[in-house]
């Protein structure tokens, strides 16, 4: 829970700095939570598919950036290529961010 507020919270400030207002908080976290079933299906997709982790993980980056994408034009009103481009720096920031937590707990 605490995951999605804080993923929610940077989803926002990246698309505040692109439009340049704070969208509505209620409909950042139904975009993240889009975007989290897309980096899911797509990791677990890609792995079973290749069974090769890294394609796994680039695969879960591109469709959760392309679910995320869909979800912002939806929700906030963008335009479908900005939007996937704020859901595309949205993932892999969020995928950065959990390796690098991975890295100072190993």
């Amino acid at each position: 829970m605490l995951g999605i507020l804080i993923g929610a919270l940077l989803l926002g400030v990246i698309i505040s700095v692109m439009e340049g207002d704070f969208p509505d908080f209620l409909a950042l976290v139904g975009c993240v939570v889009i975007a989290a079933i897309g980096q899911f299906a797509g990791v677990c997709g890609g792995m079973s598919a290749t069974g090769n982790p890294l394609l796994g993980i680039l695969a879960g980056c591109v469709l959760g950036g392309i679910l995320g994408g869909v979800a912002i034009a939806k929700f906030i009103g963008m335009t479908v290529q900005r939007a996937c481009i704020a859901a595309g720096i949205y993932t892999l920031v969020n995928v950065a961010l959990s390796f690098g937590i991975q890295m100072l707990f190993a």
